[in-house]
């Protein structure tokens, strides 16, 4: 355990780990990394999502760092050290591990909030993994605020990345050539998802919705099912069928089964690396000549846009009832590529603190995670179209919207989420896009995807009396609508 003053001295908590904590008093204690459960306390599996998520990544944490502290008034006569976002921020130096080895920080502070934190020059630019460090160190700089507020209660202690009530910074490394993948550099993502979030057509029943496999659709299914209504699940950013869906209540399935006599399906897809032109280029193929379908939809989030892309594109498919849960129908500006960082930062956050389901269906969503922080941390952001497809600023929302919805009956489930603490600090994050502060500060959203664009589809809007929308005191983020009540009766309602 090593002492910190408030100074910004550069102490060396063990050999090769160096740290200079600025406006912090306390103590930092350095473990060994991956000791799932160490600390005790509530949640006990939560932690082994992050390690099942890193493990099937590839990456692995080295260190654990844990920072007891209070803060201080630094010492006029100091410099302050400020984070590229301009926030008070303590900077961690690591032993550089040589070129082959990617290095990243996952900070987590007291209240969960997790950002993740990659290696920067001595100017204070982005550095790539490969880049050998100045002096044999990778340095990161890190937001150092502590909340204002009493740390968690002890049955409450634990979130999905660690203990609560203290500020850890957890040392990740990763190989630049993955042994199966090759490199983790361009159109990685692709190859990634082709091995792990491969492209497929299945049966989604009552039996089967959460777990990873499901009987796939065949030519037979399609010719029987012809002329008769079907009902389509499509997933969102980082999921899968199973994942996404999951958290639907068995009874609500149950009732869509049955209310659609069996034909229920789910279309599992690329979500990082192909936008949904792509998507659908694939689902077309699948569909035998000669053959029409009707379908209703249940989308949720990125899935909007592949499930619109889908009733445009796709003749032979005629959409009925679509369901918009939390959809980017006018984009999120975190998928614009200056703030791809603080996108993952409020994904990892949100799982944190509010996890979606199970330990298994949080590691899948962390994992797809996980592999964007590997390519943004080879300072690459080619092979990213499918979340650049979410850009409001970019080429495919722009071409989307200015086609027909082609959807009979739209619906929407929408949020305004109030975040609190530290979690609000995030939110309110200044950057030097000042669309960000406005949308995300200002503006109603469930953290991921503003509330107004869900239902506002350019020349399409979804009137007030389709849209069922959860106010702030209902605490429903971008992961977790499926597990409220609300939603279940709202899709039965609409749906059957």
């Amino acid at each position: 355990m090593t002492n910190l003053d408030g100074s910004g001295k550069v102490i060396e908590l063990v050999p090769g780990y160096r740290i200079s904590a600025q406006g912090l008093k306390g103590t930092a204690s350095v473990h060994e990394g991956a000791q799932t459960g160490r600390s005790g306390g509530g949640l006990e599996l939560a932690t082994a999502a992050l390690d099942e998520a890193l493990t099937a990544a590839g990456m692995k944490e080295i260190k654990l760092i844990e920072l007891d502290v209070v803060e201080v008034k630094p010492l006029p006569t100091e410099a302050p050290i400020r984070s590229t976002q301009g926030e008070d921020a303590l900077v961690l130096e690591v032993p550089d591990l040589g070129a082959t080895v990617g290095q990243v920080v996952l900070a987590v502070d007291e209240e969960g909030v997790v950002t993740w934190n990659f290696p920067l020059d001595t100017t204070g630019r982005p550095e790539s993994s490969a880049t050998r460090g100045a002096g044999g160190y990778k340095r990161f700089v890190i937001r150092r605020a502590v909340p204002p507020v009493p740390p968690p209660s002890e049955g409450t202690k634990r979130g999905l990345v660690g203990l609560l009530g203290k500020k850890l910074l957890k040392v990740i490394v990763f190989p630049l050539i993955d042994p199966v993948l090759g490199s983790i550099s361009d159109y990685f993502a692709g190859r990634w998802e082709s091995k792990n979030r491969p492209y497929g057509l299945r049966h989604f029943s009552p039996e089967n919705y959460q777990k990873p496999q499901g009987p796939p659709i065949t030519s037979g299914d399609w010719n029987s099912w012809a002329g008769k209504r079907c009902l389509l699940f499509v997933h969102g950013t980082f999921s899968t069928a199973h994942g996404g869906f999951g958290g639907i209540p068995i009874e609500t399935m149950q009732k869509l089964h049955r209310g659609y006599q069996g034909r229920v399906f789910a279309f599992n897809h690329f979500t990082l690396s192909e936008d949904p032109n792509q998507n659908i280029e694939w689902f077309q193929k699948q569909l035998p000549p000669g053959i029409s379908l009707d379908a209703d939809i249940i989308c949720h989030s990125r899935g909007g846009l592949v499930s619109r892309t889908l009733a445009q594109r796709v003749s032979s498919l005629r959409v009925g009832k679509l369901v918009f849960v939390a959809a980017p129908n006018l984009g999120t500006p975190l998928t614009d590529p200056k703030h791809m960082v603080e996108f993952i930062d409020r994904y990892t956050s949100i799982l944190n603190l509010a996890p979606p389901g199970p330990v298994s269906v949080v590691a899948e969503i962390l994992e797809g995670i996980a592999v964007l922080v590997k390519v943004l941390g080879s300072a690459s952001l080619k092979g990213l179209a499918g979340l650049a497809a979410m850009n409001p600023k970019g080429q495919f929302l722009s071409h989307l919207q200015q086609g027909p919805l082609k959807v009979s009956q739209p619906f929407a489930v929408t949020s305004n989420f109030e975040p609190q603490g530290s979690l609000r600090d995030l939110v309110k994050q200044v950057v030097a896009d000042q669309i960000m502060d406005r949308v995300f500060a200002e503006a109603a959203n469930d953290l991921v995807v503003p509330t107004a664009g869900v239902a506002g589809i350019p020349g399409f809007p979804i009137p007030a009396e389709k849209t069922l929308r959860f106010d702030s005191d209902q605490g429903v983020t971008h992961t977790t609508y499926f597990q409220h009540p609300e939603t279940s009766k709202h899709l039965l309602h609409w749906l059957l």
